[in-house]
């Protein structure tokens, strides 16, 4: 920004002729709130609790600014940034607590990067109220201005959706307690569905190495899109990701390749998620465009490494070439 975005005009102007759709960010909100456990991770980066919120007031009037430059400039194409995360449903359905938990998940996780681009051109009215601005500086004026409005459609990396709860000893107890262990979302992400913990899980379980937030949910896909397009309304919304990554692929021996090119699980995944969304364009009337499925080949997947695969390529790591076969899912992906 203290360069008058030199790069991203140079960037613009090398491919404006080649490249339609442009995104300036890819995930901000992992990419601001989980950098100190990444691989990728900026080391000199402070470690503090304020962090992720600064981090996100920069992203965002990068956003803006690079939006502005780029429609300037008349840059060929549309323009966004990558939102992911998901919107959630009540722990309890009807519970007024847990439905407030909700709000206060979409507020932090999503909300804080959609509604200044989408809505208001401000911070979410929950994460405002919870955080003084020495925690979350405020935007001045022009900055709203300058935010709003600063995407021509949605994107979202809708790989899952969990249950939200209040914390155990109440919302209340939470929101006015800055040393509570869930101040300031305030809200627990539940992956069952009665208490104990020995319920219904909310999906098939992916591979250990992503377990903590991947489960297979095709059955809150329509659900969260409804949700998406009420909240920040647009003409077109783009699944720009979803993938799985099967249990255990990772620890198969490359004469094992019939057992994780077969993989039915990532089958399963992509080809419920696909026909949801086909419900939601036909059914709802949601103006989704297209998915983006993850990954094309297996990649090196944050701090999973290599371990945690997602590609419907399956690569072996222990060949020169890093030779590539075709799994099932890439086969059904063709003839969707």
């Amino acid at each position: 920004m203290n360069l008058n975005f030199l790069l991203t005009k140079t960037v613009f102007t090398a491919y404006n002729s080649s490249v339609h759709t442009w995104y300036t960010f890819n995930e901000p909100r992992p990419c601001c709130s989980e950098y100190s456990g990444a691989l990728l991770s900026v080391s000199f980066f402070p470690i503090s609790p304020i962090a992720k919120y600064y981090c996100a007031y920069h992203v965002l009037k990068a956003h803006a600014g690079a939006v502005k430059a780029f429609r300037e400039m008349n840059i060929t194409g549309e323009i966004a940034f990558k939102n992911d995360d998901y919107v959630g449903t009540p722990w309890c359905e009807g519970n007024a607590e847990d439905i407030a938990a909700v709000e206060r998940h979409v507020a932090f996780q999503i909300g804080i990067f959609s509604d200044p681009v989408y809505t208001t051109g401000d911070w979410p009215q929950i994460v405002e109220d919870t955080l003084p601005p020495d925690f979350l500086p405020r935007f001045t004026e022009e900055e709203q201005k300058d935010l709003l409005s600063s995407a021509d459609f949605y994107a979202t990396d809708a790989y899952r959706t969990f249950f939200n709860a209040a914390p155990l000893d109440g919302l209340d107890a939470c929101v006015n307690n800055t040393a509570h262990p869930n101040w300031p979302t305030c809200n627990i992400q539940v992956a069952y569905d009665s208490i104990p913990d020995s319920g219904w899980a909310v999906g098939p379980a992916s591979d250990p190495q992503t377990l903590h937030w991947l489960f297979a949910t095709p059955q809150w896909f329509r659900h969260a899109m409804k949700e998406i397009h009420t909240r920040w309304p647009t003409n077109k919304i783009m699944l720009s990701e979803f993938g799985f990554t099967r249990p255990f692929e990772g620890s198969r021996v490359p004469n094992e390749i019939y057992i994780p090119t077969d993989n039915p699980d990532r089958t399963n995944y992509f080809m419920s998620y696909l026909s949801e969304l086909l419900l939601s364009i036909n059914e709802d009337g949601i103006p989704l465009a297209g998915a983006f499925a993850w990954a094309m080949v297996d990649n090196s997947e944050w701090t999973s490494g290599e371990s945690a695969r997602f590609g419907v390529q399956h690569v072996n790591y222990s060949t020169p070439m890093l030779d590539r076969t075709f799994k099932r899912s890439a086969l059904a992906l063709c003839e969707f």
